[in-house]
């Protein structure tokens, strides 16, 4: 009997704004169709990441306390929003600061001047509002007459700490993510974005889904003989943090393999046996894409 490890992300074209490159459609479908069973699949990950350039903006791109503005659509009337729903500049820098390793959002860390309150009023500025957001590393954030301008001793102490520790009590955000982080800036610069001078335009976008296929501890999925490891398998949950992924991707195929190793000892079909048996299927599938194709095709000639 063959066994089939299946490690596949989630899909990335049903979403307007989101990280995943569009190329990313997923396969989940093809599990489903032979009885495999998921979980957690309502459950998705999003956070501020850059346009132009998608990429996830965490850890020192925020830990850098860049400003935070939005525009017209036209790239005028600059505002720096955040001031309309922060008491006060220390809180304001540091739920900057802390969207660094809080970077997806979660409700949870909405109250109190949480780090996720960043993240609805991106999304109500650039979705409910239709303006544009950026983010400006040449210069610290400014209280522009509401709060007092950006000091780092206004920030909470865990998040000053940290900065003086990582030796960036730097005049500028972009020299604090230079001090901190080169390569973030190194990875911009070859994609034609300076942030020495370019403000980063950037949105709440899907990251993530933090559901998948069911699988048991052995990472065997209720159709027996199949595998789903890594992020295809929905064990995640709703919370789940960026470094698990690497880890489930490394210890669910290790355990699949043990388990296949122990239990599976079967020879797998002979190659003209395994096709024989799959043609149909396979055929079924290219009749069915090519109908598709030839319906829209029929449609833009009329």
């Amino acid at each position: 009997m063959r066994e089939y490890r299946y490690g596949n992300g989630g899909p990335a074209g049903i979403y307007k704004t989101s990280v995943y490159p569009e190329s990313q459609i997923g396969s989940h479908g093809l599990a489903f169709e032979i009885g495999a069973t998921g979980q957690n699949l309502t459950e998705s990950q999003y956070g501020l990441a850059s346009l132009k350039f998608l990429w996830n903006l965490s850890g020192t791109f925020q830990q850098a306390i860049p400003r935070y503005i939005s525009t017209d659509r036209d790239g005028k009337d600059e505002r720096e929003f955040l001031n309309d729903c922060f008491p006060d500049m220390g809180k304001l820098a540091t739920a900057i600061f802390l969207k660094g390793y809080q970077w997806p959002f979660d409700p949870r860390k909405v109250q109190n001047y949480g780090s996720s309150l960043i993240d609805i009023l991106v999304y109500q500025e650039t979705v409910v509002k239709g303006r544009r957001v950026f983010l400006d590393f040449t210069r610290n954030p400014g209280g522009a007459g509401k709060l007092q301008d950006f000091s780092f001793n206004l920030l909470a102490k865990d998040a000053y700490s940290y900065l003086a520790k990582s030796g960036a009590l730097l005049s500028t955000p972009y020299e604090r993510l230079i001090k901190m982080n080169q390569p973030a800036v190194t990875i911009y610069k070859k994609q034609g974005i300076d942030l020495a001078k370019d403000c980063l335009e950037i949105a709440v976008c899907a990251q993530h889904n933090n559901g998948g296929l069911k699988g048991n501890s052995w990472w065997e999925s209720n159709d027996r003989h199949l595998f789903p490891v890594g992020e295809v398998n929905g064990t995640h949950g709703v919370y789940r943090p960026g470094e698990s992924a690497f880890n489930s991707g490394q210890l669910g195929s290790r355990r699949a393999a043990l388990f296949i190793s122990k239990t599976y000892s079967q020879e797998p079909p002979d190659v003209k046996e395994f096709m024989k048996a799959a043609r149909p299927q396979i055929r079924a599938k290219f009749d069915f894409a090519k109908s598709l194709i030839n319906s829209c095709e029929r449609e833009e000639d009329s």
